[in-house]
């Protein structure tokens, strides 16, 4: 194998462990403000929970998700100024954004296809809600 494929190889691989570490963790907060969400009102509600847009996705958990990861994705680039054999870059920071926003996105589509088949509604029905 030549040198600068090795290199290159590497440079992708860790692009990519950003990406989908970042994108990781924006999901898991989305999914613990949901399930937290859940459990607090589904005992009040007096339908099914899961039928609406609403109940799997919201804005604001999206937003908070994306939050945290930038920040902390922030922390740890300014962390990695730090330490001799580390670099701390903002495109770092800016690739685990983009990772974030990504499975939001994702979870997003993921959870209106999860609504319209659980009610039979077409998508715009589901999204006006």
């Amino acid at each position: 194998m030549q040198p600068w494929f090795v290199d290159e190889f590497n440079a992708v691989l860790r692009k990519t462990g950003h990406f989908l570490g970042y994108a990781i963790l924006s999901a898991l907060v989305l999914l613990a403000l949901r399930n937290t969400n859940r459990d607090r009102l589904r005992p009040l509600l007096g339908r099914p929970w899961g039928t609406r847009l609403h109940d799997d996705w919201r804005a604001e958990w999206a937003c908070l998700g994306i939050m945290l990861t930038v920040v902390t994705a922030a922390f740890d680039e300014v962390h990695q100024t730090f330490i001799p054999s580390r670099t701390g870059r903002w495109q770092d920071v800016l690739l685990d954004g983009c990772g974030a926003i990504v499975i939001q996105v994702l979870i997003y589509w993921w959870s209106v296809r999860a609504v319209r088949r659980e009610t039979g509604k077409s998508s715009q029905t589901v999204v006006a809600r």
